[in-house]
């Protein structure tokens, strides 16, 4: 598994800053072994059209999580508003507090293990997934690159934070979100993503 964005157990945050009202809705997954569609950590943007009050909220989605059984029908209710990763020039409204996952680190389901994935702090793909707009967090998986070929650029403390490919958040680039409040000291010509500090976002 390529190195992933996350977030590690500090976290300050107001449950008021927390929207749950959209499912991620990914492209490839990050993660094939445990069926990771998306990392805690995720910036995020919205789907067109948004929050539509002409849509129901709710539809059914067909099979429990990703991966069918055979033999089985077990239809579920998910999320019709959806975010999925933003980008470097993406309209970002905030970061994922919860993996989207379908599967444990021992391979097993989690759809029929609800217990598992709250304590894993995951949700199942359509399920809404809590996104915080505004908080501090310790951060993990930093590029201190914007982009490859350019001059690498260390994390230091008061300096910007902005959206990287992929929902990552990184020290160089156009779409500002935050500030650091703490500096790693890496320096590398481009980073390989596993700068860790703590920042402070704002997606309003």
């Amino acid at each position: 598994m390529a190195i992933q964005q996350t977030l590690r157990p500090f976290r300050d945050y107001n449950e008021k800053d927390v929207v749950n009202l959209f499912a991620y809705s990914g492209g490839a997954l990050v993660d094939t072994t445990y069926q990771i569609l998306a990392t805690k950590g995720t910036v995020v943007k919205i789907n067109s059209p948004g929050v539509r009050l002409d849509l129901d909220p709710e539809n059914m989605i067909g099979n429990m999580g990703l991966n069918n059984v055979n033999n089985f029908v077990g239809q579920r209710y998910g999320v019709t508003y959806t975010v999925t990763a933003a980008g470097p020039s993406d309209n970002a409204i905030g970061i994922l507090l919860y993996d989207v996952r379908e599967l444990d680190e021992n391979g097993e389901f989690l759809k029929y293990r609800p217990q598992k994935a709250a304590e894993m702090e995951a949700v199942l793909s359509g399920q809404a997934c809590p996104i915080a707009t505004v908080g501090t967090f310790l951060y993990s998986g930093i590029q201190t690159g914007g982009g490859a070929g350019q001059t690498g650029v260390a994390v230091t403390a008061g300096g910007p934070v902005y959206v990287y490919a992929n929902g990552g958040l990184c020290t160089t680039g156009t779409t500002r979100v935050g500030r650091f409040y703490g500096s790693t000291g890496v320096t590398g010509a481009y980073g390989d993503g596993t700068t860790t500090a703590l920042v402070k976002l704002d997606f309003n």
